[in-house]
């Protein structure tokens, strides 16, 4: 929805004064809109995220404060006046991408460059993602910008990886780590990028990679992964009152194991060499392998 029908739309709702302030609103309050079906309902939102570059639903004219749980989830909302950075703003606000550096990274692409798990697999859209994403260079971002973006100023991510570069930017304002798997295997919190730059993990999936996988061999690499703790399957001795159905299952969680093992150095070669996210990383990594969480098996 355009955002100026939105702003008409919250203006009314939330009862927003001549200085941008509103009263407290509840997200309960929106979400009843929504399932009353009302004029107000398409302030609701349902996947995507509400406050992304801190304005809720993209309306970056005012500034925000919204209260969460302790699970992130918005309770209230309130605009607490007209945002004086506008200019600003709007950069965020508009951030047109060319059709052929789209159609590049889709065509150059099957797998997400944070994650790297292919896209066959992965349920959610595919996201052309800003890897600058402060969106404060007008080369890249603003009306004008698609006269002068490149392709090396974009990477294509999933949905999912998407939003929890985002989120880690809200957790981690100053530098954000990157998945903990990365430290177990030896890799460190940055890269530095072809022109010298230090960058953080997010920046830039596929650099990072290439940067701190030089000088692992398969061997090594096969070593770092049976060394990471979520690697490992635990057991309990084994008993002579053990059924073969336990014993098989055993078997069976050391075969997928160590498959994962193997797929990882295949893709070694390939400089793909992650695998899936733990939910308490905030993002994908090898160290999520067990019996109910292969990659094959968890969906984003």
């Amino acid at each position: 929805m355009p955002r100026p029908m939105l702003t008409r739309l919250w203006n009314e709702f939330a009862e927003v004064d001549e200085n941008g302030v509103s009263r407290i609103v509840l997200a309960t309050e929106i979400a009843e809109q929504y399932r009353q079906n009302t004029r107000y309902s398409k302030l609701y939102w349902i996947k995507e995220g509400p406050t992304r570059h801190r304005a809720f639903r993209g309306m970056c004219q005012l500034n925000w404060e919204f209260e969460r749980n302790s699970n992130r989830s918005i309770l209230s909302i309130q605009s607490t006046g007209i945002n004086q950075d506008y200019a600003r703003a709007e950069l965020l606000a508009n951030r047109p991408i060319r059709p052929d550096i789209r159609k590049c990274h889709t065509e150059k692409f099957n797998y997400c460059t944070l994650c790297c798990e292919s896209f066959e697999i992965l349920d959610g859209k595919i996201v052309i993602d800003h890897k600058d994403d402060s969106y404060s260079d007008p080369r890249v971002c603003g009306k004008a910008a698609v006269e002068t973006q490149k392709k090396e100023d974009f990477q294509i991510v999933c949905e999912g990886c998407n939003r929890r570069k985002d989120l880690m930017k809200q957790t981690y304002p100053e530098w954000r780590p990157p998945p903990g798997h990365y430290k177990e295997m030896g890799y460190g919190n940055y890269f530095i990028d072809d022109k010298g730059v230090k960058r953080e993990y997010w920046y830039d999936g596929e650099a990072y990679r290439k940067y701190w996988k030089n000088g692992f061999s398969d061997e090594e690499l096969a070593h770092q992964l049976e060394s990471c703790t979520s690697l490992k399957i635990e057991t309990e001795p084994y008993t002579n009152e053990k059924s073969n159905a336990d014993s098989n299952l055993e078997e069976e969680e050391k075969e997928q194991v160590a498959d994962a093992i193997q797929m990882t150095i295949q893709t070694n070669h390939c400089e793909l060499n992650i695998g899936q996210a733990t939910d308490e990383e905030l993002a994908h990594g090898l160290g999520s392998y067990t019996l109910a969480n292969k990659p094959s098996n968890k969906k984003i």
